[in-house]
Formats: structure tokens, C-alpha cells, sequence
């Protein structure tokens, strides 16, 4: 069991101590199962995926449970959705050294997408309501020891632009909280392949957020992501965005997420992507549910701010530029 001690100031959390077998940079399993316990109340077939008022659609989408996600997302394509209800919760944020190391060259690097880094199995999305780790605090300090989970789990990737403050679904300054939720996703992402060559296929199993479709409180829109940073201000309205991505793609459309994005910053998130074949300085990347070929797929449209014309989606591939509604 990992521990560690962390003082408390100003709402801030400041790591003392790491101890544990895994330590930094160390690899865990993504997922698990309990050697004595199934969903609890999420077993396979129930709806809303065994979560009490969970929706049994959400996005158009048959919601499953944690165990039922498990058993069914090895093999599939980084186009096929997931909606998946169960109970997410994070350990208390905590800062990480610089970055990983590179093992050849020995310097620090950045972490690419989907690496958790320092973060392995710090979040997760649950089969049953318990905590990924107890916490006990006192008027100036935390201590944090990994729970004992008993049921199916995994650990859900927020990368940005879809996912990071404001869009994770913690209760506030208590994210160890289990929080009843429905997380629309998918695995297989190409990004894996940024991935160090001896994590790529830890990477590639990773269940990656595109949309949190449901919280106690109800049913939530898409994501919307409007300030791109570095003093820049986007031209078009994330509803300018949606129009123009409907008339390309005749609905209907679900949208999950919409974020502007600096073309500068954007191969930082996003590194197949062709971003050069997209005019201006604002990207606008856009998640959603396209009913093509009898089914709902996972595309995502990267639309220029400059132009307000959709440049590129994830039915071409990455040297085609987008010829417009067929």
C-alpha cells in the first residue's frame, strides 16, 4: 500500500513523502478486478450500468457498466464510443518532478499524451462506490493511503483539450469522493504511439475521455473549451463551430467537445494530427457522435478559425485535406 504525507496551506497541497513499492516512474496495472467481487450493484446487463439513476442511453449511447466495459473494449477501434457508469474518484492533486526521463539521451522530456507518469492509478472509474484512497486530515496536514478496491476498475485519461480543470468530476476540495458518473470514451487512441516503445501497449488500453455525459445533477452538454491562451481570442462562437461542422457532416450530430486551441500549442496535444493543413492561429478541435455506416462513430473535425471552414477529420487520412459535404 502507497502512503504519503502532504502539509496543507492556503487550499494548496504540498508533497512531503512518497513511499511505495511502485515509486516514480514505475508502471501499475491501468485496471483491475477484485479476486472476491464483481460490480456490487453494476453488473453486466443492468441499465445505467447498475449506478442508481444513472440514464440507460446517454449521447445516444447504451450505458455499461465498469465490468461490462472491461470485457468488451479488447480489439476495438479508436472510432468505437463507450459510455460507462460508475463511480470516479482522485487522490488529492499533488505536483510531479520536471517530467520522465528519457532512458537514451538521460534528460528530462515532456510527457506525451497519455502517459499518467506520476499519476498511475491515482483516478478511477469504479465498479462499486469506494474511494481510490483513504485520506485523513488535520488542521495543517493530509495523509493519503491507497484504498483496497474490491471492485472492477479503471483508470479513466483526461487529456486535454477534453479533459482537465473544470471538466474532471470531482466533488469539490474532496476529490477521493466517489462520485456517481457516466464517462463517454474510447481505447485505441493513435496516440499511444507517442508512447515510450516499452508503454505503448499500456498507453493504446487506455480508456481516454472524450465527453462526461452524466453526474448526479443530470444529463451535461458538450465540453467547451473557448480560450485558447496565449492572448489569443477566437473569431468564432463554440455555436458558430457546431453550425459549420453540422453542414459538413448531415446529422444527426452529437457533439461531446469543442475546444480552441493554439496552432502553436496544438502538436503538444494532438501530434498526428495535421494542424498545417488549418489556416490561422486558432484551432478548433471537435469531438463527436457521427452516424455513419450504421452506427455511431467517434470523429473528431479540426475546423480554422480564420477560415470557418471544417480543414480536416479523422475519416481522412492524415495528408488529405477535408473536399467538403459529399
Amino acid at each position: 500500500m502507497s502512503r504519503r504525507t502532504v502539509l496543507t496551506a492556503g487550499g494548496l497541497f504540498l508533497i512531503l513523502a512518497i513511499v511505495g513499492a511502485a515509486g516514480f516512474g514505475a508502471w501499475a496495472l491501468l485496471s483491475g478486478t477484485s479476486p472476491t467481487g464483481g460490480d456490487g450493484g453494476g453488473g453486466p446487463g443492468l441499465a445505467g450500468g447498475g449506478v442508481p439513476g444513472a440514464p440507460a442511453v446517454v449521447d445516444g449511447l447504451p450505458v455499461v457498466s465498469v465490468s461490462d466495459f472491461l470485457a468488451r473494449q479488447v480489439g476495438t477501434s479508436a472510432d468505437q464510443p463507450f459510455a460507462v457508469a460508475g463511480w470516479y474518484s482522485a487522490e488529492p492533486p499533488h505536483s510531479c518532478p520536471a517530467g520522465p526521463i528519457d532512458p537514451v539521451t538521460g534528460q528530462i522530456r515532456e510527457a506525451t499524451p497519455l502517459e499518467t507518469y506520476c499519476h498511475t492509478d491515482e483516478e478511477i472509474l469504479d465498479g462499486l462506490p469506494e474511494p481510490v484512497a483513504d485520506v485523513s486530515q488535520t488542521s495543517n496536514s493530509m495523509t493519503v493511503s491507497r484504498h483496497d478496491l474490491r471492485g472492477p476498475w479503471f483508470q479513466p485519461i483526461f487529456a486535454y483539450p477534453f479533459g482537465g480543470p473544470g471538466v474532471t468530476p470531482t466533488v469539490i476540495n474532496k476529490p477521493w469522493l466517489p462520485t456517481p458518473v457516466v464517462l463517454v470514451g474510447h481505447v485505441a487512441d493513435p496516440r499511444a504511439t507517442k508512447c515510450p516503445p516499452d508503454q505503448v501497449a499500456a498507453c493504446a488500453a487506455r480508456f481516454v475521455v472524450d465527453h462526461v455525459a452524466w453526474q448526479t445533477r443530470g444529463a451535461l452538454g458538450p465540453s467547451v473549451v473557448a480560450d485558447p491562451g496565449s492572448g489569443l481570442t477566437p473569431k468564432l462562437t463554440a455555436a458558430q463551430v457546431r453550425a459549420i461542422v453540422n453542414t459538413r457532416f448531415a446529422g444527426p450530430n452529437t457533439f461531446l467537445g469543442l475546444a480552441a486551441v493554439g496552432r502553436a500549442d496544438f502538436t503538444r496535444y494532438e501530434p498526428l494530427m495535421p494542424v498545417d493543413v488549418v489556416d490561422g492561429p486558432i484551432v478548433w478541435e471537435v469531438r463527436l457522435l457521427f452516424q455513419g455506416d450504421g452506427r455511431s462513430r467517434l470523429v473528431t473535425a479540426l475546423v480554422s478559425d480564420e477560415t470557418g471552414t471544417v480543414a480536416w477529420t479523422t475519416l481522412l487520412s492524415p495528408g488529405q485535406s477535408d473536399p467538403g459535404p459529399s
